[in-house]
């Protein structure tokens, strides 16, 4: 069975706010460390060269732990 369009556009390039801006097929794949380490490189370059664009510290996002919306429910 095929990936409708909307569940592709859904899980592939949709940036989700609960997962850290990720697309949930990121997360599942287990590509979303390597992204956020990438992204968290460039937000402290950007911190360093330009701490006035900033309220405060810089924020790091954490790594999701689950990129799922609908858990299975466990067999009775």
């Amino acid at each position: 069975m095929s990936e409708s369009l909307l569940g592709r556009r859904y899980n592939h390039e949709h940036y989700h706010s609960g997962i850290a801006l990720l697309t949930p097929a990121s997360v599942h794949t287990g590509q979303a460390a390597d992204i956020l380490v990438k992204r968290n490189h460039v937000l402290q370059a950007a911190f360093t060269n330009h701490p006035e664009r900033f309220k405060g510290s810089a924020t790091f996002c954490a790594t999701p732990t689950r990129g799922r919306l609908d858990q299975p429910s466990p067999q009775i």
